[in-house]
């Protein structure tokens, strides 16, 4: 079986904007608990911060390949991946505050509830949205078609093992004995 992947990155783009849209709720609402509506003199200073936290999450996007087998995944691999993905984007946070040198004018307490957040909606989002996209792979239409070419003895455990995966692409159309005349 012989298939043309996409890059990572263009294949998964769909994950890649929800992480971003989650990452940017996450953020704002640890922004309102903390601040609110009322102080905006602060406001430009965290919206540059959101700016390189997108950047950070598109970078590891990149790097990591975090989205790698992640149709595949089963919900405590999920937990551990939506955890590691809020940790990083977390300490790159951090990193940029030192860099700049001005973390006293921004909220520790944001941080942190932002980290929180993230990992809870990246999480929660995550899982809904493998679950929309799962659906849409077992009931396409337009699914390749396979024909397996085997031996009598391995047919029935080849057939087995291919049916049992599960989120696959393709649909068994036949099946080809090659060293018996079956029909």
């Amino acid at each position: 079986m012989y298939k043309k992947e996409r890059r990572s990155f263009v294949k998964h783009l769909d994950f890649t904007i929800l992480d971003i849209i989650c990452l940017v709720v996450a953020y704002i609402l640890a922004y309102l608990i903390r601040i609110g509506f009322g102080d905006l003199t602060m406001l430009r200073g965290y919206i540059i911060m959101g700016g390189f936290m997108i950047g950070v999450d598109l970078l590891l996007v990149f790097l990591l390949e975090p989205y790698k087998n992640i149709l595949r995944r089963n919900k405590f691999q999920e937990l551990k991946a939506s955890l590691l993905h809020s940790m990083f984007i977390f300490l790159g946070l951090v990193v940029y505050l030192f860099t700049i040198q001005r973390s006293e004018a921004y909220s520790r307490q944001i941080l942190y509830f932002f980290w929180a957040f993230s990992f809870i909606i990246l999480f929660i989002a995550r899982l809904i949205w493998k679950k929309v996209v799962r659906t849409r792979i077992v009931n396409d239409p337009h699914r390749n078609v396979m024909i397996v070419v085997t031996t009598f003895d391995q047919a029935e455990d080849c057939i087995a093992d291919l049916r049992h995966m599960e989120y696959t692409e393709f649909t068994i159309d036949g099946i080809v004995i090659i060293d018996r005349d079956c029909t």
